[in-house]
């Protein structure tokens, strides 16, 4: 089983959240998760307070022709 999130401001989505319930080699229940950034912004994702994933700020470029594209500082 699995769930997908999406964090926004308003309509504007910033972050994806995917979680998926799986078992271990064991047999036992577990889960992970895994994010995408929908943003130029910096992000921080956190759990349990501690930061567990982060992204430095990146600048857009769109035109009529070409696709939403974010790529980090230099």
């Amino acid at each position: 089983d699995g769930a997908i999130f999406v964090f926004a401001q308003g309509t504007d989505p910033e972050v994806l959240l995917v979680i998926e319930a799986l078992h271990n080699p064991s047999g036992d229940p577990n889960w992970q998760f895994g994010s995408a950034r929908m943003t130029m912004v910096p992000l921080e994702l956190w759990r349990r307070g501690e930061p567990v994933w982060k992204t430095d700020p990146g600048w857009a470029r769109q035109t009529l022709h070409t696709p939403y594209l974010v790529v980090k500082e230099r």
